[in-house]
């Protein structure tokens, strides 16, 4: 199947410093959704698990210059930010 949406944003931020750092947003979407909305994804979308998905786009996130990351939550939605 193919992706719905983009899994991830790469949005260039201004700091108050003048420093300006690029942001990489990775979306992971939590499982659960597959039953949640079963009526709506059913046969036609896939939810592989969060860690399994940000394993497999952090590295690429990094290799494309990203340096450390924080990883939190927020409304039920996982989000993996790198910064540089």
């Amino acid at each position: 199947m193919r992706l719905a949406f983009p899994p991830y944003v790469i949005k260039k931020v201004h700091t108050p410093h003048g420093r300006d750092v690029r942001v990489a947003i990775l979306g992971l979407t939590n499982p659960g959704i597959a039953i949640w909305d079963k009526a709506n994804v059913q046969g036609k979308m896939v939810f592989p698990g969060l860690e399994e998905q940000a394993a497999k786009w952090v590295p690429k996130l990094r290799s494309m210059g990203g340096g450390r990351g924080d990883r939190g939550r927020a409304c039920g939605c996982e989000r993996y930010v790198v910064v540089r």
